[in-house]
């Protein structure tokens, strides 16, 4: 092939943050996890090469960052005021990155696999929820640890009250904690069913495990909500609860069969929406927990082909409202995005 220049043949995108001698990069990595900015302009894909940044408005490429001094991604999370982006991956690192420049910021380094992240309201802390049940606040300036709690399985997700003052925690120990981020001491402590089994290793001994667990949680726009969703491992029924933050009590729950993986509510604190596993979505009033008239309509039940600039990864399931609250929009185990009008319940657009 001699010296000739192949780069032309190649966009921006596949030819920065080569390793040394390459010519190209041929695809951009599974998605593992993704984010939206909370201004709406931009959208955030971790693979297993890095980071990719894009326009929302366009799907233009911006920037790919995160590609040097992190391992293999396993979160992505934006800053309040989208300037900043944080990372966590498999080896327990948490990184600071700034959009504009891709520079790092700052390091957080945790002791195992980084499976859940939260930026507080006013930008100046981060959260982490690691596989060995710690989760940890950070100090975003300093890049010093306030302070962490254990939970007896993996910290599956955390989450901040609107106002910031609380932290809360889910975990596959099927419990869930709201701490106080000024010194973290566990104001409340929600606790789901469990459904334990002892397993006999080859070294005789004998480990049990919870085959059920806190997959997801969310707080409501006005703070006085929480709720938790079950992960389900074996041919039993788990419960996604709606709790009074000030009680403590539960104010409903209802059962399904497929794991919880996202929650949200509408912003009028109207509606709480569950997606499943399965890729259903439950939409239920939150005065009284009855269903919502979602139409799911026609789901594809062929295998499609992921588009090839992004495979599609392990993970996914996600369900969110429009800011107006007008909306529900979720994506599926296919790759598709479904909105749905809420005042009439009919699903009004796929995109695949």
């Amino acid at each position: 092939m001699g010296n000739k220049d192949l780069t032309q043949n190649y966009p921006e995108e596949n030819l920065i943050s080569l390793p040394s001698e390459a010519i190209a990069r041929f695809g951009r990595g599974d998605v593992e996890a993704t984010a939206i900015s909370p201004d709406g302009n931009m959208i955030a894909v971790a693979t297993r090469i890095g980071l990719w940044i894009y326009n929302a408005h366009t799907k233009d490429f911006i920037r790919l960052i995160a590609v040097e001094g992190t391992g293999l991604l396993s979160r992505v999370t934006f800053s309040p005021d989208s300037t900043q982006v944080a990372t966590g991956d498999w080896d327990g690192i948490a990184s600071l990155w700034d959009v504009s420049t891709g520079s790092k910021l700052a390091t957080f380094k945790n002791k195992d696999y980084v499976i859940s992240m939260a930026f507080s309201p006013d930008g100046k802390s981060l959260a982490t929820g690691t596989r060995d049940g710690k989760a940890t606040l950070w100090d975003i300036n300093t890049g010093n640890e306030r302070w962490s709690i254990s939970h007896k399985d993996y910290v599956t997700s955390v989450a901040f009250s609107p106002d910031g003052l609380l932290l809360a925690t889910g975990s596959r120990d099927s419990t869930s904690n709201l701490c106080d981020v000024e010194n973290g001491e566990v104001q409340r402590c929600f606790t789901h069913q469990k459904h334990s089994v002892d397993i006999e290793l080859d070294t005789g001994f004998v480990e049990t495990f919870n085959n059920l667990g806190i997959n997801c949680i969310a707080f409501s726009p006005n703070g006085r909500y929480f709720a938790t969703g079950d992960r389900i491992a074996a041919d039993i029924k788990g419960v996604t609860t709606l709790w009074d933050i000030e009680s403590g009590e539960a104010v409903w729950e209802f059962a399904h069969e497929e794991s919880a993986t996202s929650i949200a509510f509408s912003t009028d604190n109207k509606y709480m929406a569950t997606r499943f596993s399965n890729r259903d979505t439950d939409v239920r009033y939150i005065a009284d927990c009855t269903t919502a008239p979602i139409q799911e309509g026609n789901w594809a039940k062929q295998k499609k082909k992921p588009p090839a600039s992004h495979p599609r990864g392990l993970y996914g399931w996600l369900v969110t409202f429009s800011p107006d609250g007008k909306h529900l929009a979720a994506v599926t185990q296919m790759s598709s995005l479904k909105i749905w009008d809420l005042a009439s319940g009919i699903n009004i657009k796929t995109i695949d």
